[in-house]
């Protein structure tokens, strides 16, 4: 009985760490905060098909705001108005 327990716990714990949707991107953001662009594109890109597939998914639209404040930091640094004003235009 008590290795069944454990095996159970075992098998929880496997697929609650397989479903965490920051595994899947924060690498990507965390290397395009750091400066390079490319891989934020990519974690942006995960975080968007997420959210086209379940727009009310927590863990993707939290990723995707911090990556969007990010991006709108850097285009107001390098005082790009135009592409700011386009990007901040939602729906």
């Amino acid at each position: 009985m008590k290795q069944l327990l454990i095996l159970a716990g075992i098998a929880a714990a496997v697929v609650l760490a397989a479903d965490r949707f920051d595994h899947l991107v924060r690498n990507d953001f965390f290397l395009g905060f750091a400066g390079t662009t490319p891989r934020s594109t990519g974690g942006m890109k995960v975080a968007e098909a997420t959210l086209a597939e379940n727009p009310k998914h927590a863990e993707a639209l939290v990723w995707h705001g911090a990556g969007l404040l990010y991006r709108s930091g850097a285009l107001f640094q390098k005082q790009d108005f135009k592409t700011l004003c386009r990007c901040s235009s939602g729906p």
